[in-house]
């Protein structure tokens, strides 16, 4: 587990990525950890990068870091189910589904 890393916010990240997130068979640059922690957010509130990247790797999905500081990763995750993302939190917001 990395340093800035805790199991609840793991599981977090774990079911937004097994909604949200789809494998695919090359590295996908366009949205590194960090980035995608920022949509978990919106659901779930506050996980570390720690806790996403940790999340990824514990289902399997490679990854590469994004410099050589190692401290974010991009990883083989498609993200065509996250299009329209916003829109989709706003309507569950609008509807009562969501009260982050």
């Amino acid at each position: 587990m990395r340093e800035y890393s805790n199991q609840q916010e793991i599981e977090k990240c774990k079911k937004w990525i097994a909604e949200w997130i789809t494998p695919i068979k090359t590295i996908n640059r366009k949205r590194s950890a960090y980035g995608l922690k920022h949509f978990t957010e919106l659901l779930y509130g506050y996980v570390s990068n720690d806790s996403f990247i940790d999340a990824a790797i514990q289902l399997g999905y490679k990854y590469v870091a994004t410099s050589e500081k190692e401290s974010d990763f991009y990883f083989n995750m498609s993200f065509v189910k996250t299009k329209n993302y916003y829109e989709k939190i706003n309507d569950m917001k609008k509807n009562g589904q969501l009260k982050v």
